[in-house]
C-alpha cells in the first residue's frame, strides 16, 4: 500500500467535515425554507467536491488533469456565496455585479487549475515554475470581489436601523473575509515569505515551497469552510424572516382617504431610494382608487412609481403603504396582519381632528414589532447591550448620581403622598445610590434591576432591602402590590415599543389611590445605540414629551404633576412625571367620560 503525506489525511478529514456540513444545511433548508440556503449547499457540495478531486489526485497523481478540475470547482465553491449575500442584500439572486462577479471568479478558477499543467521555468533573477507562480498569484484576485461585499454589506449596516440586524451583518461581513479576503492574503503572504530567502540565499530553490500547493490549499480550504459555517450564522438562529426577505424596506405609511399621512415607522435610518414626492403622488393616486370603491380598491396590492415599489393594503377608511424595492409573500402577509391590527386604534369613520396621534405612535409601533416578526430578537439584543454595558459600568455610573441633584429633589413630594411602611418598587435600582437608599427610610423598597453586578453592589450597601436580579419589563407581582412605583433614568434604555406595556404592567401592580414617580426620555428616538457611554456600548429610546404624557393618560393615571430636567451626564432633557391610580369608581368614570367623548 501506497504511504501518503499528513495532506492526504487531513484532505479526507475537512471533506467529513464539509459532508457533515452539507448534511445540516441540508437539513435547515427543508426546515427553514429560506431561498439562502440553496447558495449555500451548492458552495458546500463544490468545496466537497473539490477536496474529492484531490484525494483522488493524490491518489493518483498520474491524472494530471484532475488539478484543473480541483482548481475551477475550489472557485466555484466562492460563486455560490456571491449569490447568496445578493440575496441577503436585496433577495435577487444574479444582476450585473453579482453576474461580473461569477464569471471573474470562474476565470480564476480555471487560471488556477490549469496553472499547474504549466511546467515552463521563469529564469531571471528567481528559478520559478510559471505553473506555481499562477497557482499562488491567482487566487488572491479574489480578495477584490470580497473587498466589493465588505463595503457593500458596510453601507447596509450603517443603513439598517435595528441593533440585531447590525449584529447578524457584521456575522456575514466576518464570513466574507474568512472566504474571500483572508485565505488569499495567506497565499500572497506565502509567496511573498517565499521569495525572500531566495534573494537572501542566491542558491535558494523557491520550489520547495511553492511545491507544497496541497498543504497551502489545505489551509485555505479550511479557512474558507469556516467562513462559510459563519457566513450561515444569522439565517439559522435568526427568528425572524423579515431578517433575509426584506433587505430593503424602507418604511411604512397609513394614509386616510384624503391622502393625509396618519402614521409612519421607518425601518432604516435614511430612505435613500424613497423620493418624498413620488409618494404624495402615490397617496393621491391611492387615494382616488378609495374614494371609487369597486374591484379596483379590492385588486390594489401594489404600485410603481419610477424606482419605488409601495405594497398597498386598503381598508375602509385607511390605506397601509409599505416601501419596499422587491414584494414579497412574507411582506405581503406582514402588510394585511398590521392593517387588520391598525382598524383597532383607527375605527372606521374616524375624523381626523379627533385622531390621538400620540396613541397610534406608541401602539402601531408594537403592532409592527409584533406583524413584522421582529420584537423577540430585537429586544433580547437590546437587553443584552443594557445587561452588559451596565454590569461593567455601574458602580461607576452610580457614583455620578447625587443626592443633591435637581430630580433626587422631587423625592420628598412622592414620599410624603404614601404611608410610612409603604410597599415601593424602584424599577431600574442600579446599586441603590441614593434614590433606593432614601426611600428606604420610611419605606419596604423592592429594588429591581437588569444589571446583576449592580444588584449585587445594592445588597451590600442595603442588606434590608429586598433586590431582585430582573428585566423591569417582565416583573409578575400580584394586582395592587406596591403602594408607589419610582423609575429614574431607567425607562429610556427600554425599547419605546415596550413603554406602553410596562406602564400598563407599573398600573397593575399599583393599588387603587397609589403614585408612580416616572423618568421618560423627551426625544422622539426609536432606538440608538453608542460606544461611548462610560467607554461601553449603551441603548436609548424615548418618545417626545407629549406621547409619554398621552401615554400615562392612556393606561388610567391621573398626571399630577410634570418636571422638565436637563441631565449633565448624559446632555440630554427628561421629563419626570408624579402620576397617580384612581380609585376604581373615579376611574370608571374617566372612562365613561373617554367614551363618551
Amino acid at each position: 500500500m501506497a504511504e501518503f503525506g499528513v495532506d492526504f489525511y487531513l484532505t479526507i478529514v475537512l471533506s467529513f467535515v464539509e459532508l457533515v456540513i452539507l448534511g445540516i444545511f441540508t437539513v435547515l433548508y427543508f426546515k427553514k425554507k429560506q431561498p439562502a440556503f440553496q447558495s449555500l449547499i451548492i458552495s458546500a457540495f463544490l468545496f466537497l467536491l473539490a477536496n474529492i478531486v484531490s484525494i483522488i489526485h493524490i491518489v493518483m497523481p498520474n491524472l494530471a488533469g484532475l488539478t484543473f478540475f480541483q482548481g475551477l470547482l475550489s472557485a466555484a465553491g466562492l460563486a455560490p456565496i456571491v449569490v447568496f449575500l445578493e440575496i441577503f442584500e436585496n433577495g435577487t439572486s444574479f444582476n450585473q455585479r453579482s453576474s461580473s462577479s461569477v464569471i471573474f471568479i470562474l476565470l480564476i478558477g480555471a487560471v488556477k487549475g490549469a496553472s499547474k499543467l504549466l511546467v515552463v521555468e521563469f529564469h531571471g533573477p528567481l528559478e520559478v515554475e510559471l505553473g506555481n507562480f499562477f497557482n499562488f498569484i491567482a487566487p488572491i484576485l479574489f480578495i477584490l470581489v470580497g473587498s466589493l461585499y465588505v463595503n457593500t454589506l458596510s453601507k447596509m449596516k450603517d443603513r439598517i436601523r435595528f441593533e440585531n440586524q447590525k449584529k447578524k451583518i457584521r456575522k456575514v461581513k466576518t464570513g466574507v473575509y474568512l472566504t474571500f479576503i483572508i485565505p488569499k492574503f495567506i497565499s500572497g503572504s506565502i509567496f511573498t515569505l517565499s521569495i525572500l530567502p531566495a534573494f537572501i540565499f542566491k542558491d535558494f530553490d523557491v520550489n520547495l515551497i511553492l511545491d507544497q500547493s496541497n498543504i497551502f490549499d489545505l489551509i485555505v480550504n479550511t479557512t474558507q469552510i469556516i467562513g462559510l459555517v459563519v457566513l450561515s450564522i444569522p439565517i439559522i438562529f435568526s427568528g425572524s424572516v423579515f431578517f433575509m426577505q426584506s433587505r430593503k424596506v424602507s418604511r411604512l405609511i397609513v394614509i386616510n382617504k384624503d391622502a393625509i399621512p396618519i402614521f409612519e415607522f421607518a425601518f432604516e435610518k435614511e430612505d435613500s431610494f424613497c423620493d418624498d414626492k413620488l409618494l404624495k403622488e402615490a397617496y393621491n393616486s391611492i387615494s382616488t382608487i378609495m374614494n371609487d370603491g369597486g374591484i379596483a380598491c379590492q385588486e390594489l396590492k401594489s404600485m410603481n412609481f419610477s424606482d419605488v415599489q409601495i405594497m398597498v393594503d386598503v381598508r375602509d377608511d385607511f390605506a397601509v403603504l409599505l416601501v419596499t424595492d422587491r414584494p414579497t409573500l412574507f411582506l405581503n402577509k406582514a402588510v394585511e396582519s398590521f392593517a387588520n391590527d391598525f382598524q383597532l386604534i383607527f375605527p372606521q369613520n374616524t375624523d381626523l381632528n379627533q385622531i390621538r396621534t400620540q396613541k397610534i405612535k406608541f401602539t402601531a409601533e408594537k403592532m409592527i414589532q409584533k406583524n413584522f416578526g421582529l420584537e423577540q430578537e430585537e429586544f433580547e439584543q437590546i437587553r443584552s447591550i443594557v445587561r452588559m454595558g451596565f454590569d461593567k459600568v455601574g458602580i461607576e455610573y452610580s457614583k455620578t448620581r447625587l443626592e443633591s441633584d435637581e430630580e433626587v429633589l422631587l423625592l420628598p413630594d412622592f414620599m410624603k403622598r404614601l404611608p410610612t411602611g409603604a410597599r415601593v418598587l424602584d424599577a431600574g435600582c442600579g446599586a441603590g445610590e441614593p434614590i433606593t437608599r432614601i426611600l428606604s427610610e420610611r419605606f419596604k423598597v423592592v429594588g429591581v434591576d437588569i444589571s446583576r453586578k449592580q444588584v449585587e453592589a445594592a445588597r451590600k450597601i442595603l442588606p434590608y432591602c429586598d433586590f431582585v436580579w430582573q428585566d423591569m419589563t417582565t416583573l409578575t407581582y400580584p394586582d395592587g402590590y406596591f403602594d408607589g412605583i419610582i423609575s429614574y433614568y431607567a425607562i429610556p434604555h427600554v425599547p419605546r415599543e415596550e413603554h406602553k406595556g410596562l406602564m400598563d404592567n407599573f398600573f397593575r401592580m399599583l393599588k387603587e389611590g397609589g403614585y408612580v414617580l416616572l423618568c421618560f426620555g423627551t426625544d422622539d428616538d426609536p432606538g440608538t445605540v453608542i460606544d461611548g457611554f462610560f467607554g461601553v456600548k449603551m441603548y436609548w429610546s424615548s418618545f417626545d414629551a407629549g406621547t409619554n404624557v398621552e401615554m400615562l393618560k392612556e393606561t388610567g393615571f391621573h398626571i399630577t404633576w410634570l418636571k422638565f430636567i436637563f441631565d449633565d451626564l448624559t446632555e440630554e432633557q427628561h421629563i419626570f412625571a408624579l402620576a397617580q391610580k384612581p380609585h376604581k369608581e373615579l376611574f370608571d368614570e374617566i372612562k365613561e367620560r373617554k367614551r363618551i367623548d
